[in-house]
């Protein structure tokens, strides 16, 4: 039941992107403007980010957005309080994810053949879980199937990671 709905704070975006599935919605090429609002029920707060707007362009191809994306700086260290896929414990500590997605308009993609792995600056492998598209919560958009790497740690301040993520996308590489 929900009680009140109010705007939300300015840093909903970042807690928004500090979230595998959560940042899927807010990533999309198409998206031209979003809603966020903070709803307040009696069972707590939720977090509301909605599209408002998105372009009726239809991609040719599917579309692959990385996030954080190669020689981005300034992201997170840890992953935010929102949603953890299945295989990341809730109350362990975690590190920002890395994540690959897949946009597609108005049909589900099949990833197969994935791979990810994490390494930093000194070439030292960072232990991750690792979220599958078949992780996704009901509510994730059916437009998009995504990978993500959670690393077991928080990240280290002024490290600078690589992450590779293979995969085909419907039997292709």
């Amino acid at each position: 039941v929900c009680t009140s709905v109010s705007p939300a704070s300015p840093d909903v975006v970042d807690q928004a992107m500090s979230s595998v599935y959560e940042r899927v919605v807010l990533l999309d090429a198409r998206l031209e403007g979003i809603c966020v609002a903070q709803a307040q029920g009696t069972e707590g707060s939720v977090l509301v980010i909605a599209p408002a707007r998105r372009s009726r362009v239809a991609p040719r191809t599917e579309n692959i957005v990385c996030y954080p994306c190669r020689d981005q700086r300034d992201v997170g260290l840890d992953h935010g309080p929102g949603d953890r896929p299945g295989r990341v414990p809730s109350d362990a500590e975690a590190g920002f994810p890395i994540t690959a997605t897949v946009y597609t308009l108005g049909r589900r993609t099949r990833l197969t053949d994935i791979r990810a792995t994490l390494r930093d600056d000194s070439d030292r492998h960072i232990p991750t879980w690792t979220a599958l598209p078949s992780d996704a919560p009901r509510s994730a958009p059916s437009y998009a199937a995504t990978v993500g790497m959670v690393p077991m740690v928080p990240l280290e301040p002024g490290t600078k990671y690589i992450a590779l993520v293979e995969f085909r996308v419907d039997g292709r590489p």
